[in-house]
């Protein structure tokens, strides 16, 4: 069931990583919910976070993030990880601070299984046409060299040398 709005899609992604931080034996902080909640088209969402927090770039934030929503996608079954993919889909349509890290955690090689079989059978695919075209042009190449021109040519050269 998709999302019905993008602030339903960050909330479901924000609960996700804070669980997964509680079973880490972390947790996160309000400030640090906010952030994830923290949209540029909602100028609203920046209330209660210090200023300087929303100008700094906190890449020691971030990496944690990253790392607690990938090892919360890992433990996901595959009905929430479509769930995921379909939160990260809804957010790809605004400019919200979480794509920031949901997207670095792309990057490697997670969510959903139809991902990987799609990957899979392209590379089948790929795999079959470059054999197929292999095979052609040796028939080509054979029925080339059986051609009449090239076996009278064959003959009278193995003539000549004899």
């Amino acid at each position: 069931m998709p999302f019905s709005s993008q602030s339903e899609a960050k909330q479901f992604l924000v609960e996700l990583i804070a669980k997964q931080a509680q079973l880490e034996g972390e947790s996160l902080s309000d400030v640090e919910r906010r952030l994830l909640l923290f949209s540029v088209d909602e100028p609203e969402s920046g209330q209660g976070i210090p200023e300087d927090r929303l100008l700094d770039d906190d890449t020691e934030f971030e990496e944690r993030i990253v790392g607690l929503f990938n090892s919360a996608v890992r433990n996901a079954d595959e009905e929430q990880q479509k769930r995921i993919v379909e939160a990260i889909n809804e957010l790809k349509k605004g400019d919200h601070y979480i794509t920031v890290m949901t997207d670095i955690a792309n990057t490697g090689p997670f969510l959903t299984s139809s991902t990987r079989v799609r990957d899979l059978l392209l590379y089948v695919a790929i795999g079959a046409g470059v054999l197929a075209l292999s095979v052609v042009y040796a028939l080509y190449k054979r029925v080339a060299d059986l051609s009449p021109g090239k076996q009278r040519s064959r003959s009278l050269t193995f003539a000549a040398n004899t």
